[in-house]
């Protein structure tokens, strides 16, 4: 019997009746006193439930209101359904699968287990890799040692480096390790797929570069809402863009601002730092024409240089007389 279904216990309990005793679960899950105390300090510790203890019939209770464990049940099958999506969709061994999911199977109560079947993850294609030169990547970062590589970049060109890995890391499905350059000292980023060679040498790595540095290079290389973003955007959604927007939360900071144009047409509009906007403009290009970026105007421009783009592509200019252009 696991402590998840103790605590789950002692939560109910207390959320149905007001307290309960520590013999009370004592006699449901046949375990020690020492055992149920533990289970207590787990909840205060780690779940940040207000307990405590009567202190006229010794019985403990909430001393405010907390509802944060009632939805156990449910949160534990939605973390498994993730869980098998995550482990289905990765280059696990299929041994290693099969197992982990053996350990996760009853972390759902069975009264919920029908519902299995009718809920779906659809989670973004995960890039393929080489299962040996992402051993290799583990292991270099956990003995503190270099590796020489062979790199592609994005024009193709090939280079030979001797880079110190620092940190792996899986974004929208492709792997990415972040290194330090042990003469520039600098951190560099290199996509998993284009290493085309990689062996560890002996030399140990080098950089005195803190994990604090390594940790913003990676906020600031990957993902337009993360960290502290400097580029201030304002995004206005219209039509069906409006109704999917104002239930989704792109920002923890966002603000949406609700309004109508001189021709009655209702518009959201959503604000929010980010570091970049690249990514930002892709979500935007989604929506079509029922997106529209109000600023900053680097945004503003990238997104007509993109939709110029894309008119050409379907309206191929003409050559006339002379060499001429004729859209």
């Amino acid at each position: 019997m696991s402590n998840f279904e103790r605590i789950y216990f002692i939560d109910k309990h207390i959320r149905e009746t007001g307290s309960v005793s520590i013999k009370t679960v004592m006699d449901e899950f046949e375990v020690s006193e020492r055992q149920v105390e533990r289970d207590l300090s787990i909840m205060r510790l780690k779940c940040d439930a207000p307990l405590k203890k009567n202190q006229h019939n010794g019985r403990f209770e909430y001393d405010k209101p907390f509802d944060d464990l009632g939805f156990l049940d449910e949160d534990a099958l939605l973390l498994k359904l993730l869980l098998y999506k995550v482990a289905g969709a990765s280059q696990f061994i299929p041994y290693n699968r099969r197992e982990f999911m053996r350990k996760i199977e009853n972390i759902v109560p069975q009264q919920l287990k029908p519902l299995e079947n009718a809920i779906r993850f659809e989670l973004p294609s995960f890039e393929r890799v080489d299962r040996a030169r992402l051993s290799l990547l583990l292991h270099s970062i956990n003995d503190k040692t270099r590796i020489s590589i062979v790199y592609v970049d994005g024009a193709g060109k090939e280079s030979e480096r001797v880079v110190e890995p620092r940190r792996l890391l899986n974004y929208s499905g492709a792997w990415y390790c972040l290194c330090v350059d042990p003469i520039k000292g600098e951190v560099r980023n290199f996509k998993l797929s284009r290493i085309h060679n990689a062996s560890r040498l002996r030399e140990r790595q080098s950089s005195s570069l803190p994990d604090v540095e390594i940790d913003k290079a990676m906020e600031e290389a990957y993902g337009a809402y993360k960290g502290d973003g400097h580029i201030h955007a304002t995004i206005r959604f219209t039509g069906p863009a409006l109704a999917i927007v104002r239930d989704e939360t792109w920002h923890a900071d966002q603000e949406i601002v609700f309004g109508k144009t001189e021709n009655q047409v209702e518009y959201l509009d959503l604000s929010l730092n980010v570091h970049r906007f690249e990514e930002l403009l892709g979500r935007i290009l989604r929506f079509g024409s029922d997106a529209e970026p109000l600023e900053p105007e680097q945004l503003r421009n990238a997104w007509v240089v993109e939709i110029e783009k894309m008119y050409k592509k379907i309206n191929p200019p003409t050559t006339g007389v002379g060499g001429k252009e004729y859209s």
